[in-house]
């Protein structure tokens, strides 16, 4: 779940607003100005740009390295879950890590979307339904796509499965 809001996100840019005249990168944003951030760009589902490090605060430099692994990879760009696991104390069994990667679909912090928790209750939820009811099978080359265009939202311009439904639903929605 967490790679397909990861790579796809519903939105794919946040916005803030400062309060007070802050320093980004070099950069003096002054107080009151918006600041839109890409949720699906660069270090989220892209390669991270090269940063001048006398240009981070000394905030971020003294803890570079720490927490998310922003940057660290070249393959951001494919799909792959099993970057949200890591191994638990130097074991070799492999726990699910919320903070593994770059992710912000929710936004971040005190401001972050308060109905975080009760959309992925849902997410689980319809998962589930979708795992438990069909097979799926694979497709046609022409028709297997993970191409998609970007505005306001992801839109695929390829959506298509092909299921088999397996067993009568637990759930009657009509």
């Amino acid at each position: 779940m967490h790679e397909s809001l990861r790579r796809w996100p519903v939105v794919p840019f946040n916005d803030r607003s400062t309060v007070q005249e802050t320093t980004i990168l070099g950069h003096v944003i002054p107080k009151d100005t918006t600041v839109v951030f890409l949720q699906a760009g660069p270090s989220f589902i892209d390669k991270g740009y090269q940063i001048n490090e006398s240009k981070r605060t000394e905030t971020w430099r003294k803890d570079k390295g720490a927490g998310i692994n922003v940057g660290k990879t070249d393959d951001l760009d494919e799909f792959k879950p099993e970057r949200w696991l890591k191994e638990m104390d130097g074991s070799k069994e492999l726990v699910f890590d919320a903070q593994a990667w770059p992710m912000a679909t929710f936004g971040m912090g005190p401001r972050g979307c308060f109905g975080r928790r009760l959309a992925m209750i849902e997410f689980r939820f319809l998962l589930t339904l979708l795992v438990w009811n069909f097979e799926y099978l694979p497709l046609p080359e022409e028709l297997a796509s993970w191409e998609g265009t970007l505005s306001v939202t992801y839109s695929p311009t390829k959506c298509y499965i092909r299921a088999r439904k397996v067993i009568p639903s637990v759930f009657n929605f009509n």
